[in-house]
């Protein structure tokens, strides 16, 4: 085992964690979706992992000082072809781990997890062409499996706790590591989530997790349809059905979006045209030797 000291630093708004720091300056690093408080409150405190609830985009292991910032390029690079999404708790499962622990959790929906699969393979692909090695592994296939850990359950054990479900829209994702850094999605502003998540009652607004696939409290709330440009709209829902089934939900975000910015699929299109042209140029390409 490798010699390690700890460190305890503040991360974000009013969280304090362990963090490992090897005595060569490095500690592990990943990329990070936390879950809503009014979700995250339901998750007991685990003795194995004293991180706030989440799903792993991506784990990358042990990471310098000097190759962190370049971590963070990479993600903030990738993130900008990660269009916002719908991420959810949908339901109970478990799985074994690599060390043969049985994980109690919560995994998202199909379309849900279709886009984190997305997001962990561009991510992963960014990250390692700038020579950053990645250590991301799941059981025995070491296959992405996206979870919110509820347990870490001995063999014969049979989980009792809370299953919280809902669903949300993300807009960012968290770089953990020597530092945390917030990274927004696409086109979407930094200003969408809060600094941190807290086991308390915060102050700050919080992305809402909210049954039956509804969310509240957007932009466009009370807008009717007539207050966008109907081709805009269209657009908008085609777009957004990629992360939803329900024809309400992808409504609701496209006009969320129109709210915000009028030209928001427009730039949208754009972005992923000049995205597929350089992909096309460069010998950098989704998927390719992998």
């Amino acid at each position: 085992m490798r010699a390690s000291n700890t460190t305890k630093y503040i991360l974000g708004a009013g969280m304090i964690e362990d963090r490992e720091i090897n005595l060569d300056g490095s500690t592990s690093a990943g990329i990070f979706l936390p879950l809503p408080y009014n979700l995250a409150r339901d998750f007991a405190k685990k003795s194995e992992d004293d991180s706030v609830p989440h799903y792993t985009i991506l784990y990358v292991g042990d990471v310098s000082p000097c190759d962190y910032p370049k971590l963070v390029t990479a993600v903030r690079a990738a993130c900008l072809f990660i269009k916002p999404f719908l991420a959810d708790l949908d339901a109970y499962a478990e799985f074994t781990n690599r060390e043969g622990q049985i994980i109690a959790h919560m995994k998202p929906s199909i379309q849900a997890a279709v886009a984190m699969a997305k997001a962990h393979a561009l991510i992963k692909q960014m990250v390692e062409a700038l020579g950053i090695k990645v250590e991301h592994r799941y059981g025995k296939d070491n296959a992405f499996t996206p979870h919110a850990t509820l347990a870490y359950l001995p063999k014969g054990f049979n989980y009792g706790g809370p299953k919280p479900t809902g669903s949300w829209k993300v807009t960012e994702l968290e770089v953990w590591g020597h530092e945390r850094a917030r990274v927004s999605l696409g086109l979407a502003r930094q200003v969408d989530q809060p600094l941190g998540l807290t086991r308390d009652p915060i102050s700050l607004p919080y992305p809402a997790a909210v049954k039956e696939d509804q969310i509240p409290g957007g932009l466009a709330d009370n807008s009717p349809d007539s207050d966008f440009d109907p081709e805009q709209l269209k657009a908008g829902m085609a777009v957004e059905r990629e992360h939803t089934n329900d024809p309400k939900v992808a409504r609701e975000i496209a006009k969320d979006h129109l709210k915000e910015d009028p030209k928001y699929y427009i730039k949208l299109a754009k972005m992923e045209k000049g995205r597929e042209d350089n992909l096309t140029r460069s010998p950098l390409r989704l998927g390719a030797g992998r």
